[in-house]
């Protein structure tokens, strides 16, 4: 083994933390478990969640886990030529490899997810509704603690329903909304390397008190409570914006925002610009952790907290995100990372853009687009920031007319974009955010999550089109 170990063939990594497994079952072609006995086989589901083949053997729980020729191979029990044959297979074959991955995570997400765990939990038990009961006490144990912490009479309290759907509590009725604020995990947390989790971290605090700031938001919910230890607020519930949001109705919301942000905007802009562009041009290894220190100090801005860790200008953020990511070649195909490398030259080879500092919601997804009476509203400003460019428009694009969307169209989204901003940099910056914001989904998708895996080529062939025309522009 250490003779092996000094060829550079084997690494030993020791113990490996549970958060950082994704990425080692991501990056394997396949995961080898050759047990004499296993009572589940826990490894073999993580690496299939990742989309990883397994082979494994054919004994205790691993037989249940890993599906024979579609998730993977069993072999009988101590039989290592068998084993090599099997490894040597799919080592080699780059097509069967691929096609058992996207096998085995659909297997594993059908039969082990967490839904597909919790589903069964009711056939358990004898009383057919153990499920609802348990979800009702549950329900009702949240609303006592709400009661007494907000100690007011809301009407028709007991109709209240669990709508959680992210790690803070939020429970609704027909006239309201409760929101119990948790720690939560900076968005960027999965892609901000040499950082320690408490690094990267919003407290329940901090993510109060920017929910807080924007209370006097003329496009945010009415907020008609709230509570600051624990951190608790009630605001008027809304409608969810169902149908087809017009760039007309989108840009009126974000305008919105900007204004909000200027009245508040205690900034020095060429101040930040000149230390961003100095960022820019020098590659030194302190240079992400003074992009994040610089991150911290414009959003201090917004509530006066400092640990956000957000992006603020789309050319650093692809810098890093090729720096840290990209350059590693042990991440990607060899046809992705040679398209990957291209466009973040590309980007990285035009001169630094500069533009105003605007007020960014940070996450603009279709749940937090809410309505009342025809007017569009903003909800959910634990990710506001301050950033260099047009990031909201950025969000919105991508997620209305590029992810997901099999009829996206290169020249209309270019044509959409020179519509929805004025001046040249600020379109510059707009299509350079597009291209970050995609270039991070796929490599934390790649990397961690390995989902729509068959849209890669697709998303890596826009941000290229989008690149070339910034480039020859």
């Amino acid at each position: 083994m250490k003779e092996i170990n000094g060829l550079g063939k084997l690494f030993l990594y020791g113990i490996v933390l549970n958060d950082a497994l994704p990425e080692f079952y991501g990056r394997a072609d396949v995961c080898v478990v050759p047990s004499y006995n296993e009572t589940f086989g826990m490894v073999a589901v993580e690496a299939m969640m990742c989309g990883c083949p397994v082979i494994a053997s054919n004994t205790g729980g691993l037989k249940d886990v890993v599906k024979n020729g579609y998730s993977g191979f069993l072999i009988e029990v101590g039989n290592d030529l068998l084993f090599s044959i099997y490894l040597r297979l799919l080592i080699e074959n780059k097509q069967l490899r691929e096609w058992m991955g996207l096998n085995a995570a659909v297997w594993s997400k059908m039969n082990f997810s967490k839904e597909a765990t919790y589903s069964r939990y009711p056939l358990i038990y004898s009383d057919n509704n153990a499920h609802e009961h348990y979800m009702e006490q549950t329900i009702t144990f949240h609303f006592k603690n709400i009661k007494s912490l907000i100690r007011d009479d809301f009407e028709a309290f007991d109709e209240l329903k669990d709508i959680s759907t992210s790690q803070h509590t939020i429970c609704s009725n027909k006239k309201f909304v409760i929101k119990i604020f948790k720690e939560k995990m900076c968005s960027q947390s999965s892609l901000l390397p040499y950082l320690k989790p408490a690094e990267v971290t919003h407290s329940s605090e901090e993510l109060y008190n920017r929910s807080i700031f924007f209370e006097t938001f003329n496009r945010a919910p009415k907020i008609l409570n709230k509570s600051k230890n624990p951190n608790v607020i009630v605001y008027e519930r809304l409608e969810f914006a169902n149908k087809k949001i017009s760039s007309d109705n989108i840009t009126e919301l974000i305008l919105s925002l900007k204004k909000f942000g200027l009245k508040h905007n205690n900034l020095k802009d060429k101040h930040y610009i000149k230390r961003l562009k100095e960022l820019y041009e020098n590659d030194t290894q302190k240079g992400y952790s003074k992009y994040l220190q610089l991150g911290n100090e414009l959003n201090s801005c917004v509530t006066g907290e400092i640990n956000s860790n957000h992006r603020i200008h789309p050319q650093l953020e692809i810098k890093y995100l090729y720096k840290f990511y990209i350059k590693q070649k042990n991440i990607f195909q060899k046809e992705y990372l040679k398209n990957l490398t291209q466009i973040s030259q590309m980007i990285l080879s035009l001169n630094f853009i500069e533009d105003k500092i605007y007020l960014s919601h940070g996450a603009l997804y279709d749940e937090h687009i809410l309505m009342k009476e025809g007017d569009l509203y903003l909800i959910d400003f634990e990710t506001a920031r301050y950033t260099i460019g047009e990031s909201d428009y950025a969000q919105w694009i991508v997620n209305n007319y590029i992810w997901n969307n099999n009829n996206s169209n290169y020249e209309e989204v270019i044509c959409l974009s020179q519509k929805l901003v004025k001046g040249r940099n600020a379109f510059k910056l707009l299509l350079i955010w597009q291209i970050a914001e995609i270039m991070y989904r796929i490599i934390r998708i790649h990397t961690y999550e390995r989902k729509y895996y068959a849209n890669q080529n697709k998303y890596i062939s826009y941000i290229e089109k989008i690149a070339l025309y910034l480039k020859s522009n």
